[in-house]
């Protein structure tokens, strides 16, 4: 999407079928872990260190399989260019990881493969100039294309 001569807005939704997977499962886990271990000493009022301490790994798990969730069901990765200022944005409406860069530090742009844990590889998009930007990771195949192409679209408008 073009929002000036100087200015546009490229992004790609993060939308994954696991979301029927994670949502239900994010409801069990949370409900049942947290609500065990946190809801029983708010009906008792009585507050227990040792439990609480307890369910601190829970709570952390429940935050991210929650984002995890959150993201397969209506996350968004968007690259916002205005003049040199550039933003990559990955998150949930407003909420997300943003990392900023200069659009005329990028010389290049390329499909570059994420090695995860256990070896598993996913594709992602590569900014090359003056610091090296990775994103998009995990999207699928044809987004990640759409966004590829015109990034790269718009970096040969650019004179480069």
């Amino acid at each position: 999407m073009e929002t000036g001569p100087r200015s546009f807005e490229i992004g790609a939704t993060t939308r994954s079928s696991l979301a029927i997977f994670l949502v239900p499962f994010m409801c069990v886990w949370s409900g049942g872990s947290l609500g065990g271990i946190y809801g029983t000493q708010i009906a008792k009022r009585h507050f227990e260190l040792g439990i609480s301490l307890f369910g601190i790994p829970f709570l952390l798990g429940t935050l991210l399989f929650g984002s995890v969730a959150m993201m397969s069901l209506c996350g968004k990765v968007i690259v916002k260019v205005d003049d040199d200022d550039g933003v990559i944005f990955t998150g949930v409406g407003p909420i997300g990881w943003r990392r900023r860069f200069s659009w005329r530090g990028v010389s290049s742009i390329r499909r570059t493969e994420k090695t995860g844990n256990r070896g598993s590889t996913s594709d992602q998009i590569t900014f090359d100039g003056q610091k090296r930007l990775n994103f998009a990771a995990n999207i699928k195949t044809e987004r990640l294309e759409f966004m590829l192409a015109m990034l790269r679209r718009k970096l040969r408008e650019s004179g480069r």
